[in-house]
């Protein structure tokens, strides 16, 4: 199966607040990934910490915009600095015309993704979210040196860039994390102690998972989309959904991308496949061409915040079996621009 072409390590962390009441952002993965990237940037060394630095520069309107709660109110102002603290203020940008930039924040191919919930919590309440280190990127070495202290530290101390009313930072603990092994999350924490004879792999998220087993006829012919996402087609097509080719396609660019890197020729990343695997896939492209849009749900998503639209898709006619595990693929590695945020990702019903 394609799958296993595919590193990928997934762990779901439970954070545990300690603070009598803290707020969620209106986007949880935006202001989360920039004080962790920041928090991991800060733990490297200079020539390490060289590439994480430059990637975040290019989020320093929104990082400079946390301590004033922008994420928390939907928003990352604009603020450009003044020598002259008597000249006159100048209006901030409104939100939907800012345009985020297309880069990741990391230097690295993760995806942060927070599962749905409320946005205000109290003591003791649990947080739950999720990290996939994909590709190359897909170290447990990573994921123990770095990433979990960065995020410990995040957790317990506060810090006058993040603070603002009732934020999460400094008023959490890490409770546990798991991580995918197949169908089922394995324990790396447990009530706060870490696993250090845990042997983590990138290919142990898709033993066990049966893309391709027999079973009866399917009948799903109906996507929902669970976080907001761009598949970076025409101003004309925005506020229509994507055809099931269009989201193949750009699994395909997004499978391309986590083999050979961001620039490679469509030609090599079919040489990459076996041939079996390479003939399934085509002929689920194919299948895919066949199948049309009956109805349709969605939203535009305010400019200020990642991805461009969510909703609902009903397909004319069930989905057939040859195309599900491709499916599968893209709502597990997600699709188009800004998945690092976890943009990109949905459910089949």
């Amino acid at each position: 199966m394609l799958s296993a072409h595919f590193n990928l390590n997934r762990y779901l962390f439970v954070c545990k607040v300690n603070a009598s009441i803290v707020w969620l952002p209106v986007f949880p993965s935006l202001e989360f990934s920039l004080v962790l990237g920041t928090a991991i940037a800060e733990r490297l060394p200079t020539v390490q910490a060289r590439q994480w630095r430059k990637t975040l520069a290019l989020w320093d309107d929104c990082i400079g915009g946390i301590s004033k709660g922008a994420c928390h109110r939907g928003a990352c102002h604009r603020q450009a600095p003044t020598q002259n603290r008597q000249a006159p203020r100048t209006p901030n940008p409104e939100p939907r015309t800012l345009v985020l930039p297309e880069s990741s924040p990391w230097p690295i191919d993760a995806a942060v993704l927070f599962y749905p919930g409320k946005r205000a919590y109290g003591r003791d309440e649990l947080i739950f979210w999720e990290l996939k280190l994909m590709g190359e990127s897909a170290d447990h070495g990573l994921f123990l040196e770095l990433i979990l202290p960065a995020l410990e530290e995040a957790g317990s101390i506060r810090d006058s860039r993040w603070e603002y009313n009732n934020c999460l930072w400094g008023r959490f603990d890490i409770h546990s994390v798991f991580m995918a092994k197949g169908p089922r999350w394995e324990p790396v924490v447990s009530n706060g102690h870490l696993n250090l004879k845990y042997k983590a792999g990138p290919r142990q998220w898709s033993r066990g998972l049966k893309f391709e087993s027999p079973r009866p006829p399917s009948h799903f012919d109906c996507l929902n989309w669970i976080t907001a996402f761009d598949l970076d087609r025409n101003d004309s097509d925005i506020g229509s959904s994507p055809s099931l080719r269009t989201i193949l396609d750009v699994l395909t660019d997004r499978l391309a991308r986590l083999i050979l890197g961001n620039y490679y020729e469509p030609d090599d990343f079919w040489r990459e496949l076996k041939p079996k695997d390479r003939s399934d896939f085509r002929k689920a492209l194919e299948m895919s061409s066949e199948i049309s849009v009956l109805q349709e749900d969605m939203k535009l998503v305010p400019a200020y915040l990642p991805g461009r639209q969510i909703g609902k898709q009903i397909f004319r006619e069930p989905l057939p079996d040859a195309v599900l595990p491709y499916l599968g693929l893209a709502s597990v590695f997600h699709i188009g621009k800004h998945t690092h945020f976890g943009c990109g990702t949905f459910l089949l019903n």
